[in-house]
């Protein structure tokens, strides 16, 4: 404890001045509702956020909707050859409402990264980076293995 003491001490001491400070400036104010000090008018307002819980619930509601996912619509391998976006990969929010992909990064097998397209001229594994998101502003990278054979 002396050592908590002697290294925060100063700061402990500092912060007790300075709620003090805010308290006797604060205490002749009155707010719209008619609380008169901080310490009153901190309390008028945490009571109203208590008697309309409305926000919480919104929250709760929207906490539990899944964030977009990503699914591909092909099996096996690709031929090589120039695809579109959904013709490989496709998303839906949580309601299954299918949403536009953006493209953000290709990476062929020899580790070059290729202009914003899918253009599959070797066989290989290539890395496409894509990223999706809802109307509710939930957003979801994912980086998707696709296999290219000839």
């Amino acid at each position: 404890m002396h050592e908590v003491i002697k290294v925060y001490g100063k700061t402990i001491l500092q912060a007790i001045i300075l709620v003090g400070v805010m308290w006797l400036v604060f205490r002749g104010v009155t707010d719209e509702n008619g609380n008169k000090g901080i310490v009153e008018i901190v309390s008028g307002h945490m009571d109203q956020q208590m008697e309309n819980p409305a926000d919480f619930e919104t929250f709760y509601e929207e906490s539990q909707k899944a964030p977009p996912h990503f699914e591909t619509a092909i099996t096996g391998y690709l031929k090589i050859g120039t695809y579109q976006m959904t013709d490989i990969i496709k998303a839906w929010d949580y309601a299954e409402n299918e949403l536009q992909i953006q493209l953000m990064k290709v990476i062929s097998p020899d580790g070059t990264v290729l202009e914003n397209k899918l253009d599959f001229q070797m066989p290989g594994v290539y890395e496409v980076s894509v990223m999706t998101e809802d109307h509710d502003n939930r957003v979801r990278y994912a980086v998707v293995n696709i296999p290219v054979n000839e």
